[in-house]
């Protein structure tokens, strides 16, 4: 259905109606709509970035900020090293939040954790069990069940009694709550972005003193794209958290006596590009009978299973899920590949940690530089440009044992430590000025925008996302979406989709009946 694909001109004005409902409704003093659109508008966004900051939003959610909350005069830090620590996730094993209290922790700082999530949460465990385990840690939960005006209020109120001289910002891209509150904040508390997701748009540009980044290309697309100044930003450099946990199993049917080539990350992440990493793998599989490749991951796996069927691959490219024993994978398996065309840091950092050899290929169209994730003690010249180099290099990973140890451990040592990153933060924070030295990266951003497009022409997170949010408005002010979404409801995938939510609906329902 090429008349449903969508081109840049249809993304900037769909997100230009979701501004100008955000602006009309600040001036209604409709506060809460205008948050909610300036989340819409942050999410289309960041599925697109072709802008990577809007003083339009940021000017917003500055003036919702100071209808709402009254100036602090005379704000007194209780002492010099006294932490506020905002989560947006508190997810174990995903983000860095365990990495950065891990740091407070070493040096025994006193620290206020105020998260968005709740010790009851399952993905949060690991972080509530170290943070009770610290008698310096207090915790204050962000109720989710009432309104974001009032979360404003209580998030602003709760830093100011704390007394704090720091506040270190993990968001997420549209956390409109958190950022409205920041806005308001004394000037004697010095605001750090924890840079979590790089490469795409966030809020809050405006409202930082200093962004912290894990990698160069991050601390490029801040400087040129975010507004930063040179002196705003820092380079901290993470590691990996590893939970130990029991090992889930693979396949072994399929597994047993192979080779295993392992990837994983959001199923979007290998989607675009003309599907060039499942060309990638197809040409490694066609050439290297002894080896079989594992996929973990979530989203719409629509495109992965149409290329296993496609090829005949159901029994050499496997479909694992979503491992809570993520570890426990990259100690089983003898390979890791890199998403392609947008690549994974912490995977790649997973593999390394593991001594585990990485196959990374990055073209003008994809990919990342893996060294500025890995290699920070070392060059370990893994990113392969050369698609030819790439399939040799493959092959004698498969077929060499001794190279593919050799290979894997030279990466692992070449891998920041915790110990690093705890003295780099401590640095860093303290004189308020960059640790360590990197270059610029060169990035192709128009190239970044088409290759959104095209991921998202085939898969559903923009389109969804209008319709949550729309819901029947989508008919008028958004006709090409609202026409996909019926094609789509009525295909074999859609139905399929919808028989998979009736079905977890259901389940639910039926858990609900079996404990009354």
């Amino acid at each position: 259905m090429g008349f449903l694909k969508f081109n840049k001109k249809y993304i900037i004005d769909s997100y230009i109606i979701s501004k100008k409902k955000a602006l009309n409704a600040f001036k209604k003093t409709q506060y809460e709509k205008s948050l909610n659109f300036i989340k819409i508008s942050a999410q289309i966004a960041n599925n697109f970035n072709w802008v990577y900051i809007d003083d339009d939003l940021e000017k917003i959610l500055n003036d919702i900020s100071e209808v709402l909350l009254k100036p602090c005069i005379d704000y007194k830090p209780l002492d010099d090293n006294r932490i506020v620590f905002f989560d947006s996730f508190s997810w174990d094993n995903k983000g860095l939040t365990q990495q950065y209290l891990r740091a407070f922790m070493s040096v025994g700082i006193k620290f206020l954790y105020l998260t968005e999530s709740s010790k009851t949460n399952l993905n949060s465990k690991y972080i509530f069990e170290e943070l009770k385990k610290y008698d310096k840690a207090d915790i204050v939960e962000i109720p989710q069940n009432i309104k974001r005006t009032e979360q404003i209020k209580l998030i602003f109120n709760t830093i100011l009694s704390y007394k704090a001289n720091k506040l270190f910002m993990h968001l997420s891209p549209s956390a409109v709550s958190a950022i409205t509150a920041f806005y308001s904040l004394p000037k004697e508390i010095t605001k750090y972005q924890i840079n979590l997701t790089d490469h795409a748009f966030w809020l809050g540009s405006n409202c930082l003193d200093f962004t912290l980044e894990f990698r160069p290309k991050g601390c490029t697309i801040s400087k040129e794209k975010r507004g930063l100044k040179e002196n705003q930003v820092l380079l901290q450099s993470m590691y990996p958290i590893i939970n130990e946990s029991a090992f889930e199993g693979f396949p072994e049917k399929y597994t047993k006596g192979k080779v295993v080539i392992f990837s994983g990350g959001a199923f979007h992440k290998v989607s675009g590009d003309s599907g060039e990493f499942f060309k990638l793998v197809k040409r490694i599989l066609d050439e290297n009978h002894n080896a079989v490749f594992l996929f973990a991951g979530i989203g719409d796996s629509f495109l992965i299973e149409r290329f296993i069927k496609k090829n005949r691959f159901e029994n050499r490219f496997i479909l694992i899920g979503n491992r809570s024993d993520i570890n426990e994978v990259f100690k089983h398996c003898d390979i890791y590949m890199g998403t392609y065309p947008e690549g994974g840091g912490l995977m790649s950092q997973y593999s390394a940690m593991n001594g585990k050899p990485i196959l990374n290929y990055m073209t003008e169209s994809g990919g990342i530089v893996v060294e500025e994730i890995v290699c920070q003690n070392k060059n370990c010249n893994i990113t392969i440009t050369d698609k030819e180099k790439f399939f040799e290099e493959a092959k004698k990973l498969i077929n060499d044992l001794d190279y593919r140890i050799k290979r894997g451990e030279e990466i692992k040592s070449g891998l920041t430590t915790e110990e690093q990153f705890n003295k780099n933060l401590l640095q860093n924070i303290l004189s308020n000025k960059n640790q360590r030295p990197y270059q610029d990266v060169k990035i192709n951003y128009e190239k970044i925008f088409d290759q959104n497009i095209e991921n998202q022409n085939i898969l559903q997170s923009y389109k969804s996302l209008i319709i949550k949010n729309y819901k029947i408005h989508t008919v008028i002010l958004f006709p090409k979406i609202f026409i996909w979404f019926v094609f789509f409801s009525l295909s074999k995938r859609g139905l399929n989709k919808i028989i998979n939510r009736m079905k977890v609906i259901m389940g639910n329902n039926s858990l609900k009946l079996l404990n009354n």
